[in-house]
């Protein structure tokens, strides 16, 4: 436990935090709303959008986000399409600015990789266990943008 857990809430910023004003705020069973207000007056100093979620696995867009991109991956290797031809589909149908698989370089395959069995060793219920293809390009060391070998290949 902890000393003081009226003081305890959690805080998730987005990645890249500078590009996404968006947090994600877990109140705790015991913080106090003077603590919330606290980090609330400040989050809101530092620009940023609040949304209040449960503490479950993954809070609410880590748990939506990694099944769409784990199974953007499972059909990938099924396909056998370029990643670049799904990749335009969820941009263009979807409106979404960056591809699932671009989505995965840009966070780091070993990240995602980490992720991924941490939400399907919480929720197994679910039956989301890592993509293959993740597992894969974690084991060659291709991790994406930072390596600059992912589902893509980066010259810097």
């Amino acid at each position: 436990g902890f000393n003081n857990p009226e003081r305890f809430l959690g805080i998730h910023f987005m990645n890249p935090p500078v590009l996404i004003p968006y947090v994600e705020v877990i109140i705790g069973d015991q913080t106090s709303e003077s603590n919330v207000a606290k980090a609330l007056e400040w989050l809101e100093s530092i620009g940023r959008i609040v949304s209040f979620v449960p503490d479950l696995p993954g809070f609410a867009i880590n748990a939506i986000l990694f099944a769409m991109l784990n199974r953007a991956a499972y059909f990938l290797e099924a396909s056998q399409m370029a990643s670049g031809a799904v990749d335009d589909l969820l941009v263009g149908v979807c409106g979404h600015k960056l591809g699932p698989l671009a989505t995965l370089d840009l966070i780091g395959m070993d990240v995602a990789l980490t992720i991924l069995i941490n939400l399907n060793e919480r929720e197994p219920k679910l039956n989301l266990p890592p993509a293959p293809i993740i597992k894969k390009l974690v084991e060659q060391g291709h991790l994406g943008k930072k390596s600059k070998q992912g589902f893509y290949t980066y010259s810097s």
